[in-house]
């Protein structure tokens, strides 16, 4: 029998075409991730988002589910009409921002600066120890 090199035999053509065939597969599969423009500006979001967070983090302590849902309904109403902007332009610009993580990063940053500086402020100074005697 012949050496016939492998180029030549069936199963290598078959293994060949089933590998082009996942290869042509995958590659009609990407299209690049839409990015959209936030409606709310940067300037805007920030003090938007630290009140949603100091708004979940009151509502840690609150046990009963339902009671819970009804006040951030409430918390949140407040925020969108403190700042007077829509819930539907904040979900449509965190969701921007969802999809910039550079954006997002800095926007968190930003936010969390915030939270310490107020934290700072309503803190006050230590209160005074007695000395031992």
């Amino acid at each position: 029998m012949k050496n016939i090199p492998a180029i030549y035999c069936w199963p290598f053509w078959k293994g060949v075409g089933t590998v082009l065939i996942v290869l042509a597969s995958f590659s009609g599969c990407y299209r690049p991730i839409p990015t959209q423009e936030p409606i709310l500006a940067y300037e805007q979001m920030v003090p938007v988002l630290k009140d949603i967070h100091l708004a979940e983090a009151m509502l840690v302590e609150v046990q009963d589910q339902r009671a819970k849902d009804s006040l951030a309904r409430l918390y949140y109403a407040q925020i969108f009409a403190l700042y007077r902007i829509d819930s539907a332009d904040f979900e449509q610009s965190y969701k921007a921002y969802l999809g910039n993580p550079p954006a997002l990063d800095s926007l968190y940053r930003d936010v969390v600066q915030l939270l310490e500086k107020e934290r700072r402020e309503t803190a006050g100074p230590p209160p005074a120890m007695d000395p031992i005697d």
